[in-house]
């Protein structure tokens, strides 16, 4: 991918996420204290995703922050309480972990130990 095209991908997936928590909290009947933090998460590991691509780490780091995100949603609803999020959390990390072992997916670049010249 071209470094022109990922930086105008990042603006408009930054674009869209503050829009849509901006928009969040306009709406009366829903709680608005942590909405742009929520949405935050949630770009934030679809970011991680979309720009250092798929990997050990990132398999892990990018979907727990898209879960973390839409639990925290969930709990701001009152669809969920905080002594069920924590533990919901905990079983995806290790799932995760897990996945990432598993996987045929590359380590990360930096991982790599640098080539003899």
């Amino acid at each position: 991918m071209m470094k022109g095209s990922l930086h105008y991908m990042l603006v408009s997936m930054l674009t869209i996420g503050l829009g849509a928590a901006w928009l969040l909290n306009l709406f009366p009947t829903l709680p608005n204290a942590g909405w742009v933090w929520t949405m935050g998460l949630g770009v934030s590991g679809m970011l991680i995703l979309a720009l250092c691509g798929i990997n050990k780490l990132t398999v892990v780091t990018g979907p727990l922050l898209i879960i973390v995100a839409t639990m925290t949603a969930m709990q701001m609803l009152g669809r969920m309480q905080t002594h069920q999020q924590v533990p919901m959390m905990m079983v995806a990390l290790g799932a995760l972990m897990l996945l990432s072992s598993m996987a045929p997916v590359p380590l990360p670049g930096w991982m790599y130990a640098p080539k003899a010249k």
